[in-house]
């Protein structure tokens, strides 16, 4: 059972519209700059985000299950978002070292799901690239979309989590 990452990537677009002009507004006599917002008419058919933050930064309200429960979670661009397996199960037998460090082999049944283990781990991670994107700066993340992206094997994650645990 594989967990995914909500992660932000560059919207793709086919036309262009002017949505709005900023204007830099330069006194010189008062040594003063200021800039204002002109906002065109969008055509139809076009959308322009409204889904962000007092930061200016785009946000998704995201849906998960947890312990068996639906949970929401909002993040803003460029966060990222782990959903990790909270347990995971194997069949056969597992070498692992107990809680006194010695080595043992944890055996599982070899029919159905074999042993289930929960996991109490939700951690996000905390270091991550933002995104870049060919038209230009875009710090609010309003060119970006969000992908669901599987995550693959979890066990380096779990293994580098709980270095001083037994798998049972």
């Amino acid at each position: 059972m594989n967990g995914y990452r909500v992660e932000w990537m560059p919207k793709s677009f086919s036309s262009t519209i002017v949505a709005a002009t900023v204007v830099k507004i330069v006194n010189t006599d008062q040594d003063t700059t200021r800039l204002s917002n002109i906002y065109n008419e969008i055509p139809a058919g076009y959308t322009v985000s409204t889904n962000t933050n007092t930061q200016g930064m785009q946000t998704l309200l995201l849906t998960y299950y947890r312990t068996g429960k639906t949970l929401t979670s909002t993040i803003a661009f460029p966060t990222q978002f782990n959903a990790n397996p909270d347990e995971y199960f194997w069949t056969g037998v597992l070498p692992t070292v107990d809680a006194a460090g010695v080595s043992v082999c944890s055996t599982a049944p070899t029919s159905g799901l074999g042993t289930t283990v929960s996991v109490d781990y939700w951690s996000q991670d905390s270091m991550f690239t933002t995104p870049t994107y060919t038209c230009g700066p875009d710090p609010g993340g309003l060119l970006f979309t969000t992908s669901h992206v599987e995550l693959e094997s979890r066990f380096t994650t779990y293994k580098t989590a709980f270095l001083d645990e037994a798998a049972l």
